[in-house]
């Protein structure tokens, strides 16, 4: 309503939310300091005579920007160079002419006169400047006038009456507003990484090694249970090539599975620092207007800072590294499973794509729920962040459980979104491996006809099933 930290609110309705603030708690003793000072010339005059009803029967200390503030006062004190040089109630002070008291009234009616000259001189464009510099003042300011007048107390004219129904600014601001935003392109995002584009290519080069260790090792195991039915002079000849094999392989996967995690990492890194760099320069070339959108408030603004920078890494880095192992797994297995025995390969991958489709309904669920979430978090933020900024308002009202209710209800609610997400996550995955222990029912009976009809050898129907069903 008021906005992040109160920056909808001009500084005259500030003062007055602080002045009835002090009297909501009925003190004993009231101390005003220029409790005036940010409202205009009509604001004041009520605020004062609101003041002055309540100064009875309690001790006030007012300490005034405006003589006429404490014309009403028992005891008037002017200090001057730090020290009280002379002290009484109004009719008093002013009998001596020569006195600071007396100096002072008459220096702030000179003031006032000058202020009423310049206005009558001032030429038509000091008047179109007076009023656009007036214009980028809160509205509220105006207290309860309904001409949207402006009298302004620090030098500039009286009040300049506003035309009604011609706020084209407004419009423009309610049309943007509403526009939704446009998707980024994936080369844009990719652009992003460009400096590093040859530590990429070499996790890159590293993501693919990673991706052909999954369907050779199925080739691996695969002539591994048929090596035990060789006889024994051929079975302890292939078994120690086979494990020299699988060595070799861990040796593969110890280099390559390091340098991709290593080399994308570094990319992410420095993508991440970018990001941010970038999205913080926006944010404070922004218009002081775009704040004023609870959207824009500092604690979705910091959510968006983490966690938008971490999802561009994923997206360009991460899900790459993870792209380029997964074509390259595919792609070997399948020429594995191809070259093995081309019939059963072609009838396992005419179930596969019902597995795929799953999935892909299973991520859009998924998605539709994180994206809640993460509005849900970041209203659970905004409301930690304003409390912990407003601490001592918290404490001073004595309104800690409330701040806590608060929060602990932001948090259930994306507890209970947890809740759903997590009952169609597991349909899903449930669902997957379904369709995965139905896949490899179907390899082994079709794979067993096969070979009982010589069309197949049984390590061919291990290959297919480690090359192609394993990498789902």
């Amino acid at each position: 309503m008021v906005g992040q930290r109160g920056a909808q609110l001009s500084g005259g309705q500030k003062q007055r939310i602080a002045i009835a603030r002090a009297i909501i708690k009925n003190p004993k003793i009231l101390l005003l300091d220029e409790a005036t000072s940010a409202l205009d010339v009509e604001s004041e005059r009520i605020v004062q005579e609101a003041l002055n009803r309540i100064m009875v029967d309690r001790t006030t200390l007012v300490v005034a920007h405006r003589l006429t503030t404490v014309r009403n006062a028992d005891c008037i004190s002017v200090v001057q160079q730090g020290k009280i040089v002379e002290q009484g109630p109004h009719d008093e002070l002013v009998v001596n002419p020569d006195g600071a008291y007396s100096q002072l009234i008459r220096l702030q009616e000179h003031n006032e006169e000058e202020q009423k000259v310049d206005h009558r001189r001032l030429d038509p464009r000091s008047k179109s400047t007076s009023l656009s510099l007036k214009r980028s003042i809160s509205r509220g300011s105006a207290g309860n006038s309904s001409r949207n007048s402006f009298n302004l107390s620090f030098g500039l004219p009286g009040a300049v009456e506003l035309p009604e129904g011609n706020d084209t600014h407004g419009e423009n601001h309610t049309e943007q507003d509403g526009e939704v935003p446009k998707k980024a392109p994936m080369g844009r995002l990719a652009l992003l990484n460009k400096p590093e584009v040859l530590i990429i290519l070499l996790g890159s080069l590293a993501a693919a090694v990673h991706g052909v260790l999954f369907p050779m090792f199925g080739v691996m195991i695969s002539s591994a249970i048929k090596t035990f039915y060789e006889p024994p002079d051929k079975l302890r000849k292939d078994s120690s090539f086979w494990g020299l094999m699988c060595v070799v392989l861990g040796i593969i996967s110890i280099i390559s599975i390091p340098a991709e995690l290593f080399l994308f990492g570094i990319a992410g890194g420095k993508l991440i620092e970018r990001i941010r760099a970038m999205s913080f320069r926006s944010i404070v070339h922004q218009e002081v207007a775009w704040f004023d959108d609870p959207k824009n408030s500092s604690g979705a603004l910091g959510a968006r800072l983490s966690v938008d920078a971490l999802n561009v890494r994923r997206l360009v880095g991460d899900n790459l590294a993870l792209t380029v192992q997964i074509i390259s797994t595919l792609i070997t297995g399948f020429v594995i499973a191809m070259i093995a025995d081309w019939k059963l390969s072609l009838i396992i991958l005419c179930v596969i794509p019902l597995v795929g489709l799953q999935g892909y309904a299973q991520v859009k669920f998924l998605k539709g729920f994180s994206q809640d979430a993460k509005m849900m978090y970041e209203d659970a933020s905004q409301v930690a962040t304003d409390a912990i900024s407003s601490i001592r308002t918290v404490a001073s009202f004595c309104s800690e459980k409330r701040i806590t209710r608060i929060y602990d209800d932001k948090c259930e609610a994306s507890m209970s979104q947890g809740v759903r997400t997590g009952v169609v996550g597991g349909i899903g995955f449930g669902f997957s491996f379904l369709m995965l222990y139905l896949t490899y029912g179907l390899c082994f009976y079709v794979g067993a006809q096969f070979v009982r009809h010589g069309q197949s050898s049984f390590g061919d129907v291990f290959k297919v099933r480690n090359c192609i069903i394993s990498e789902e």
